[in-house]
This record gives C-alpha cells, structure tokens and sequence, in this order.
C-alpha cells in the first residue's frame, strides 16, 4: 500500500488501521473494510496542480448550470401557481432543500482536496450526503437525479402552458410585479431559515428516540397492511350489502333500502367503510337498514381492535429494541 494512500487515509481517521496494514502487511478484515471505505468516500486521484484546477474548471460549469436550471424550474412554477402560493411554498421547500444538497455536494470545491472524518461528519448531518469526486460514479448518479427533476418539471410546465412561448410570456409578466417577489422570498426563507433548521432537529429526536430502528416501522407497515385488508373487506360487503337492498326485488332488507346513499361503486364503499373503521363518521352516508347497522357496528368494533393491535405492536418493537 503506497504511502500516499496512507496520508489520505490518515486525514479521515484511519490512521491506526494503515499503520497495522503497512506494518504487518496483513490487514484484519475490519481494517481493510475501514480503510476501503475511507479511500472510497472521501479520496482523491493524485493530480498535479494544474490538472486540479482544470477539473475544478470543468467540473463547475454544469454544476453552475444545474444550479440555475433548478431556480429557474422553481421560479416558474411560482408563477404558476401564485394564485394559491401557500401549497405551492410549503410542498417546494422540501424540494428545494434536497435538490441544493444534491448539487452542493457535486461541486468541485467541496471534493477537491481529501476531509476529514469531521468535515465529512457535518457535510453528511447538514445535508445528507458527503461530496464526491468531480466525474465519478456518484456524481454522475446525483447529477442524473438532478436533471431528471428539472426535465420533467420543464417539460410538465410548458404541457400545462401549452407552449413555451406562453411559459416564457408569463414568467416576465409575473417577475414584474411585487407579490410574486415577496412569494420568492418566502420560498427562500421557508427553504433555508424554518425547514432546515427543522430537518435538522427531526433528525436528532429520530436517533435520540430510536425512530431509526427499522422493526417499529416494519410492525407499523404490517399492521396497516391488516387495517387495508379489513377495509377493504368491509367495502365490499357495504357495496353487495347496498346494491342488493337497491334491486327490483330487495333482498332481506324489510324493504328499505340500506344506506341513505347507495353505494354503486367500490370507491364510494371504501370511502364509507374507512370512515367507519376510523369511527370518524361525517353523517353524509349513514346505515338505514336493520343489517346495514350491524355490519356498521361490527366494523367499528373490529376498527377499534386493530388501533389497539397497531400502537401495542409498535410500541412493542420500540421498547425491545431499547432494550436492546
């Protein structure tokens, strides 16, 4: 192992595994993972000056590039929708915020020379991931990723404009007046002053309190999956239940019919039987007949079974993994 390797390993926190590695010859599979690891997240082929900053060169255009298409594709769906700017804000910032970190950590500056365990630590808690080497594998992976949001965001806004002629007409006609500015400057604040912050402190209280245990979730996925399967169960018999009390000849429903709203399709049961599952019940469709009202109270019965089944399920998993 060359002792250039063995510098830039040591600069993020494998020095102790080099020195055994090049004193023994013999590494311990545990070191030569953390060595492997370390030269693949954060080094760099050894260039000459020059060839450095000609890659830092190169590689900055289309980072640049994407930055701008990205605030372009973003200030243009503000224009879209700034009649109602308040979804349009608050579903763009999440959006905003991953696609910053995604072209940040592609930029040359940030990849050039090998972090530390520190750097590579904060780059990855403040946004996400660790840069990466300008033209690898992962930068052109992210990069994609990249381009493939700002195409089909470019090509859904000029569909719903209808040409580009028309997108590009009322984008100058909206950036000249003040609300569309204040809406921007709300995105930005929203973005980078509230969601950051905020991202941040879930991801503390999700470690802290074992949220990023896999089995909680993995009982939580299961128990929805049984609360589906009953759901869907129930809509059925609703939607059989109704059509049957709604024929010419009414089958065992004393001649009444059986919701106050007949239940023709399967959406319109499901609908029904979840409210009902839930026990929320808004009173728009209600059981009239004597066996849609059983069936009705079954249901809610059953409905309250599977809550108590989900959270102990959950909370089950939770507590042994602590113990743990």
């Amino acid at each position: 192992m060359s002792d250039s390797n063995y510098s830039r390993c040591s600069r993020c926190g494998a020095r102790a595994q080099y020195r055994a590695y090049l004193e023994s010859g013999i590494p311990t599979p545990e070191e030569e993972y953390l060595c492997k690891q370390c030269l693949e997240t954060v080094a760099v082929p050894r260039n000459t000056p020059i060839l450095s900053a000609y890659l830092a060169s190169v590689a900055s255009i289309p980072v640049n590039l994407l930055f701008s298409w990205q605030i372009a594709v973003t200030a243009a769906i503000l224009v879209h929708e700034r009649n109602h700017p308040a979804l349009a804000v608050l579903t763009l910032a999440p959006v905003t915020r991953v696609l910053f970190s995604l072209i940040s950590t592609l930029h040359p500056l940030a990849s050039l020379r090998p972090l530390s365990s520190e750097e590579v630590h904060n780059w990855t808690e403040l946004h996400g991931l660790a840069p990466v080497r300008p033209f690898s594998t992962p930068w052109f992976a992210r990069a994609l990723l990249i381009v493939t949001y700002c195409g089909i965001a470019t090509i859904g806004l000029i569909f719903w404009y209808g040409s580009y002629d028309l997108l590009l007409a009322d984008f100058k006609n909206a950036t000249q007046s003040l609300a569309w500015w204040v809406v921007f400057g709300a995105l930005t604040l929203v973005t980078f002053f509230l969601y950051s912050p905020l991202w941040l402190s879930f991801k503390r209280f999700a470690r802290a309190s074992g949220l990023t245990d896999s089995r909680p979730w993995r009982a939580l996925a299961t128990g929805l999956g049984v609360w589906l399967w009953f759901d869907a169960m129930f809509a059925a018999i609703h939607q059989q239940l109704s059509l049957q009390c709604h024929s010419p000849t009414p089958l065992s429903c004393g001649g009444s019919v059986a919701y106050t709203e007949t239940l023709t399709s399967f959406l319109q049961a499901f609908y029904f039987s979840t409210m009902t599952l839930a026990t929320v019940g808004y009173g728009d469709i209600a059981p009239v007949a004597g066996r849609a009202r059983a069936l009705v109270t079954l249901e809610v019965i059953v409905g309250i079974g599977l809550l108590g089944f989900i959270l102990g399920r959950v909370a089950g998993f939770a507590s042994k993994g602590k113990q743990d």
